[in-house]
């Protein structure tokens, strides 16, 4: 049986191949201070073919040689360790969070995205550094089977997974000194959160500058974060909205974001408009790409804030909704409501239930013979102030549904 714990991934499967890119890279290993490029899916062994036993072609970020090669970089005075994952495997994740956390000397950098599995390595960092426009995601555990299973076997899975995601929440609140009950609902619920939330929920110390660029393939099986592919299917129909979707690209360029910083080059220096004449065709470029970014941007910064507006407005009625199914629908399911929507569908359904129960009445009142028998009469009784309440409830949902 194989059941171990992940953060919500399917099977693994092939991705295109990226120029230039590892899983993550070690870059200055001959300085003291270091960075480690953590550019992949975090699993605890790199996944191979089930017919061939070859390694699978892919980011992927296997735990074993991660650690390996954490080893030796002890002794170096600063590690940079930057981020742009959608996660994966839970163990694994918690296992180098551990790691990093035990050195003193860590800095941790969303480059773009940390979801899941990656949100917790990013929690490692002594000093946490996220872009303007980075995402970070946090949601629970999850667990693939495929076996047959008795009741108490699915009892012990499942106390697994309430345990998976209490250490989650308590990393969480140990890092960010947050109740834990909010974290709770935070986990649970699958929660997207954008640069600046990240800082103001204590996900992250400190906010840089620079722009982030995520897109997705046309069928989308794939998301792009700076030009590096990874797996759509890890976030199970909770992508970022607001994406700009692209055709499917069997290579990418990496692109890192471009903090605003200034650095001094040797060379020739030209002003902006000894650029524009010389090489306009160059600066058109630039142009186009600053518009494309800041307009991709944008657009997903909005749709996040407007899916979360949606959200906190249904939470605001959900108390008076019976049918937390429809609730549940409403929020999350493949076709999303407003708040409005959502109490027009719960008065509809109850007065179709009003009208179904009145119909009822008086089919069981026709078939029952009693047409022709004469009441007693009984002047205020229970039976008539209840019949007169149920008539007034359906007539007001009728009313509010015409």
């Amino acid at each position: 049986m194989q059941n171990r714990l992940k953060f919500r991934n399917a099977a693994p499967f092939q991705i295109p191949k990226t120029k230039e890119l590892k899983p993550y890279n070690i870059i200055g290993e001959d300085t003291d201070d270091v960075e480690i490029e953590m550019y992949g899916e975090i699993v605890e062994t790199h996944p191979v073919d089930f017919w061939t036993g070859e390694p699978l072609s892919g980011l992927y970020i296997a735990l074993d040689q991660f650690l390996q090669d954490l080893n030796g970089l002890k002794n170096k005075k600063s590690i940079k360790v930057r981020i742009n994952s959608v996660g994966g495997d839970l163990e694994a994740g918690v296992v180098i969070y551990n790691r990093l956390r035990e050195l003193d000397n860590v800095t941790t950098l969303i480059d773009g995205l940390a979801a899941s599995a990656a949100g917790l390595v990013f929690q490692a960092g002594q000093t946490r550094q996220i872009y303007e426009s980075g995402q970070f995601m946090a949601h629970g555990a999850s667990v693939g089977l495929c076996d047959y299973f008795n009741l108490q076997s699915l009892d012990k899975i499942r106390d697994r997974l309430i345990a998976a995601n209490e250490q989650v929440v308590n990393i969480f609140a140990e890092r960010t000194g947050q109740n834990k009950t909010k974290l709770k609902h935070l986990v649970e619920n699958e929660t997207w959160l954008t640069g600046r939330e990240v800082v103001d929920n204590g996900f992250a110390d400190e906010i840089i500058s620079g722009d982030v660029t995520m897109s997705m393939s046309a069928d989308k099986s794939l998301f792009y974060c700076n030009g590096i592919p990874m797996r759509a299917k890890n976030f199970e129909g909770c992508m970022p909205k607001g994406l700009f979707i692209t055709q499917t690209i069997k290579e990418q360029t990496v692109q890192k974001p471009v903090a605003n910083k200034t650095k001094s080059q040797g060379g020739t220096k030209m002003t902006l408009e000894e650029l524009k004449k010389e090489h306009p065709e160059l600066v058109k470029q630039i142009e186009d790409n600053a518009r494309a970014t800041v307009d991709t941007t944008t657009v997903a910064q909005n749709a996040a804030i407007e899916e979360r507006q949606r959200i906190k407005d249904i939470e605001s009625i959900e108390a008076s909704i019976a049918d937390k199914q429809l609730v549940n629908d409403a929020k999350y399911g493949e076709k999303p409501m407003s708040a409005k929507d959502l109490a027009f569908a719960a008065m509809k359904k109850q007065a179709s239930l009003g009208n179904t129960f009145l119909r009822n009445m008086e089919e069981d009142a026709k078939n029952s013979g009693a047409g022709g028998v004469e009441a007693t009469p009984a002047k205020n009784s229970e039976e008539e102030k209840d019949a007169a309440d149920l008539e007034a409830v359906v007539n007001a949902a009728k009313q509010m549904i015409m």
